[in-house]
């Protein structure tokens, strides 16, 4: 782990060092691989928001694309997972089941932002734009779908529309 210069500044809200307590902050959240950490550059009060919505992101969202690249958890449960839930379109219909990790597809879907207009020269807007990005988390994704028979699968998301909104 790097640890960069002391901050002595809440890099979220601005709380200044010498009148409130400042902790280490992940520049990566650590559920994502991240080492490097800022000391002194986070208050208690924004260290409680971006837990909420790293614990949302990293465990709801993007738990099983963390389990299928094999990124850290503090979690032993997280860690000892093994299989992961796919459905597979049969003849008969859906079908739910769970496959070991190494032969499930894994889909990474997420939502990309463009850059605020702002940054482009443009003035500021509540418009939000991007695009939805789907990519395959194995080399290997087209054999592992083959694999699982039937007319195609689904890997189930965990994705809340309103969380990008």
């Amino acid at each position: 782990m790097t640890q960069s210069r002391r901050i002595d500044r809440c890099i979220f809200c601005g709380a200044d060092g010498a009148i409130i307590e400042l902790k280490r902050e992940h520049i990566i959240p650590f559920a994502l691989g991240g080492q490097d950490t800022l000391l002194e550059a986070s208050c208690g009060a924004c260290e409680d928001i971006t837990k909420k919505i790293e614990d949302y992101c990293c465990r709801r969202m993007f738990g099983d694309v963390r389990v299928h690249l094999k990124m850290p958890s503090r979690h032993k449960k997280n860690s000892k997972r093994t299989h992961l839930p796919i459905e597979v379109d049969t003849d008969a219909g859906m079908e739910k089941g769970d496959v070991p990790v190494t032969d499930h597809p894994g889909m990474l879907c997420t939502f990309a932002y463009d850059l605020p207009t702002i940054l482009l020269g443009i003035p500021p807007t509540d418009q939000i734009a991007g695009r939805v990005v789907m990519k395959p988390l194995a080399e290997d994704f087209r054999e592992r779908v083959i694999k699982q028979g039937g007319k195609g699968v689904t890997i189930p998301m965990n994705h809340d529309a309103e969380m990008y909104a």
